[in-house]
């Protein structure tokens, strides 16, 4: 056979097996964004609950494990806070209102990464290309905006800080798909608030091609060897 045609049979079955050729330590879990410190000036309560948080667009297929809120001080929240992740409103014709995807309460204690303690949640899959918003209750908590050495992962799009008025029925615990958060404070990098983490399986790359022919140089060696 020649070597050209077992090298190419060689790759065919490696590629047409990706399962074999990855495992899940390839699976990457990140952070939407995140800060290095915060301005002591901007870290605040006015001791009244907002629904704070920012929304973003993605640059590809993601999968969010996780909802976090900030915990200034890094020593436990002071309460239990909601967490909701919307579909943003108007993607889809007739769509006008924000449609809650994944929810989750995040706790005192929960486990804290960063500036945020993070709670599970179901896994959810966010298409590529599609605007979203999270938010978050205050409640009495202290939240933060323009943060310093803020950093957006880039599997995702920051395209700005969304709050809600406490008069608005997603500014209560019962928060329903009612209303989009139709307020932006302009110039805001975010409120926060909430974050979330999520997973990316990367996406095969040539990198593997040196392995594979090599697999198909070492197979045609042993059958010339065999021939003789």
């Amino acid at each position: 056979m020649p070597i050209s045609t077992l090298i190419q049979r060689t790759l065919f079955i490696a590629v047409g097996a990706p399962l074999i050729v990855f495992s899940p330590s390839d699976v990457v879990q990140a952070a939407a964004i995140d800060f290095t410190a915060v301005d002591p000036k901007r870290d605040f309560t006015n001791e009244l609950s907002w629904t704070l948080g920012f929304t973003f667009r993605t640059n590809q297929e993601i999968t969010v494990t996780h909802l976090g809120f900030y915990d200034d001080r890094k020593d436990g929240l002071t309460e239990a806070h909601s967490v909701k992740l919307l579909d943003a409103a108007d993607q889809v014709l007739g769509d006008e209102v924000d449609q809650i995807l994944v929810e989750g309460t995040v706790r005192p204690t929960d486990p804290l990464i960063s500036w945020f303690r993070y709670t599970q949640v179901t896994p959810t899959v966010l298409a590529a290309g599609r605007t979203f918003r999270i938010v978050a209750i205050t409640g009495s908590e202290r939240y933060t905006w323009n943060p310093v050495g803020f950093v957006v992962d880039p599997a995702i799009t920051f395209l700005g800080d969304t709050f809600q008025p406490i008069t608005s029925p997603l500014s209560q615990p019962e928060l329903q798909p009612a209303t989009p958060l139709a307020f932006t404070s302009g110039g805001v990098t975010g409120w926060f608030g909430p974050n979330f983490q999520f997973e990316v399986t990367p996406i095969p790359t040539p990198a593997l091609l040196p392995g594979l022919i090599g697999m198909g140089m070492a197979v045609w060696r042993k059958r010339q060897q065999v021939g003789e």
